[in-house]
């Protein structure tokens, strides 16, 4: 069930779950935290892909909430760390997730659509992962697809955060059906 692979250190997992914890705040600080955690985790075992999927994740976040200065080496950033971590796991979900989501904001929609398949074979019960690839259907002007994607990500995570309410709203405006949306 779990496809990826163990981390060589326990130490290393540990900065991660508490850098997946500060991430989730969704603040440019806990995301510089988050960040620096994922960095200690991936210096302690330097084949951790978890560790830079992390990364990957907080470049994005810099990169979408406009949390930096420099947006290219940012993108830049987003797609190393998460082709790194592809490299070292081909396995982990999380990882082809997080190249998804890197090919998706360098516009190359095809390859993103790849890598979400890809981490959705993976683990396809992953709420989050399910409602965060409306964003991707949406853009390749898929947006029913992307309604029904988004409500099975609310069936199966019904204490949802508010923005999978947002991306089915957007998917319905897509989609020519503004009552719904």
């Amino acid at each position: 069930r779990v496809s990826g692979k163990d981390p060589n250190s326990f130490t290393a997992y540990d900065y991660l779950m508490r850098g997946w914890y500060e991430f989730y705040k969704f603040t440019r600080e806990s995301n510089a935290a988050a960040r620096d955690l994922f960095e200690k985790a991936r210096t302690i075992d330097p084949n951790y892909a978890r560790a830079y999927a992390g990364l990957a994740f907080t470049y994005s976040s810099d990169y979408d909430f406009e949390w930096t200065e420099d947006f290219d080496k940012t993108l830049k950033l987003v797609l190393e760390n998460a082709s790194t971590a592809v490299r070292l796991d081909p396995n982990d979900y999380q990882a082809h997730w997080a190249l998804g989501w890197a090919y998706l904001y360098n516009r190359q929609h095809e390859n993103a659509m790849a890598q979400y398949v890809r981490a959705r074979q993976l683990n396809p019960n992953d709420a989050e992962l399910l409602a965060e690839m409306g964003n991707l259907l949406i853009y390749m002007g898929q947006p029913k697809q992307a309604i029904t994607q988004v409500k099975e990500a609310i069936r199966l995570n019904p204490f949802h955060d508010n923005w999978y309410v947002e991306y089915l709203g957007w998917a319905y405006e897509e989609a020519g059906m503004p009552k719904e949306a």
